[in-house]
């Protein structure tokens, strides 16, 4: 896990909240959020009838 930066920024008085970029490829990262996400909880993504090619 890179952590040159942080993941977050977040200044209120300046109205900023940024994410760093390298949290959308970070293999750690993902790890985390599917162990505490999608290990969870059920997530509903859609129905059935709106694929059209299933």
């Amino acid at each position: 896990m890179t952590t040159a930066k942080p993941w977050i920024v977040e200044d209120n008085t300046k109205n900023k909240f940024l994410v760093n970029r390298n949290t959308f490829i970070d293999k750690d990262i993902l790890k985390m959020e599917r162990e505490r996400i999608f290990d969870r909880v059920w997530v509903y993504v859609g129905h059935e009838s709106e694929i059209p090619n299933p």
